[in-house]
């Protein structure tokens, strides 16, 4: 991303899916995806071009679908696995 970059103090908060507050399952929603779009245009007001991108575990799909309209924002869905070997006899 070239430009200005800009610290966010405020983190929307996720939705909790079928799986519950400890569950599996965390979607981000359409909060975010105006949070990160008001950080966006307050950055292109001097004329600079900028991207914005939105890392979670899974998104609201109307999330999905109001990031679409935005060509300069990305959305990446992350996930991680973990693998227990034995030790020793």
């Amino acid at each position: 991303m070239e430009g200005k970059a800009e610290a966010v103090s405020h983190q929307p908060q996720p939705r909790h899916g079928a799986g519950g507050r400890h569950g599996a399952r965390i979607e981000i929603g359409r909060d975010a995806v105006a949070q990160i779009l008001a950080y966006m245009g307050d950055l292109m007001e001097d004329g600079t071009p900028v991207s914005g991108l939105l890392v979670a575990p899974d998104f609201d799909p109307r999330a999905v679908s109001a990031a679409r309209a935005v060509p300069g924002l990305r959305l990446v869905r992350y996930g991680f696995s973990f693998s227990f070997q034995p030790v020793g006899a």
